[in-house]
């Protein structure tokens, strides 16, 4: 345990919460801007199982803000290029990889071997699929999403709290719904966002009172504004 002594020493890990964290499955759709922070924090922490899906290759453009590549990788599968700098990272985490994209077809085969998804991908479509399968899976999952210096973050699907389509109950009507290349990013946003991710998914694992369900926060980086909206899920669908 000598590897996590550092995390093992706050006082609601120690021994019992490295435990859980060493016997959790996450899968993390999306391994670009959000999805390397989650996945380098992740790795670290000691998580038993990751799983990575993405279809994408990794290109120039990608390089300022998706940190586990270099220039070297470009023409790569991110998934594949991912996996490989992780297992050398933390060669006990189970690193399992997916180069295809999440969709209605595969979506519930996938996210059934979890227990948590964090969503990392920038296409709001994928987000539906997330939010429908860990509907039906009863699975929670991690919302978060960037743009030029703002950030969302949410936790859908936990216990009886609300889903992504109590948020965003129209495809149309999501904030964010541009995606990096179209609107702009600004690199270091989508590492405090990620980083912010794991920090949900690991109230998670140990089932902390403060999870952030029921609630989505809204930041603007650039001018250090901070809100947090409740979420109206007095409707179902």
């Amino acid at each position: 345990m000598q590897r996590y002594f550092s995390q093992m020493t706050i006082p609601n890990i120690g021994i019992q919460g490295q435990q859980k964290i060493s016997e959790a499955k996450i899968l993390v759709v999306g391994a670009g801007g959000l999805g390397c922070p989650v996945l380098s924090q992740l790795t670290a922490m000691g998580i038993a199982t990751i799983g990575i899906i993405d279809d994408d290759v990794v290109q120039l453009q990608n390089l300022h803000r998706q940190t586990l590549y270099n220039e070297a990788d470009m023409g790569k599968p991110k998934v594949l290029v991912a996996a490989e700098k992780l297992t050398q990272q933390n060669s006990t985490v189970n690193i399992i990889t997916y180069q295809e994209r999440l969709t209605a077809l595969n979506a519930d085969t996938i996210i059934a071997h979890y227990d948590i998804v964090i969503d990392c991908c920038d296409n709001v479509a994928a987000r539906y699929c997330i939010d429908d399968s860990c509907h039906t899976l009863n699975k929670p999952f991690v919302y978060g999403a960037v743009r030029q210096y703002q950030g969302q973050l949410a936790v859908f699907n936990y216990k009886t709290g609300p889903r992504y389509r109590h948020l965003f109950a129209n495809p149309q009507q999501g904030l964010l719904e541009q995606d990096c290349a179209t609107a702009g990013i600004m690199g270091f946003v989508t590492g405090i966002v990620g980083s912010m991710q794991v920090n949900e998914a690991l109230k998670i694992i140990l089932q902390s009172p403060d999870i952030l369900s029921g609630y989505v926060m809204v930041m603007d980086f650039e001018k250090y504004v901070f809100r947090k909206f409740k979420i109206n899920f007095s409707f179902d669908y």
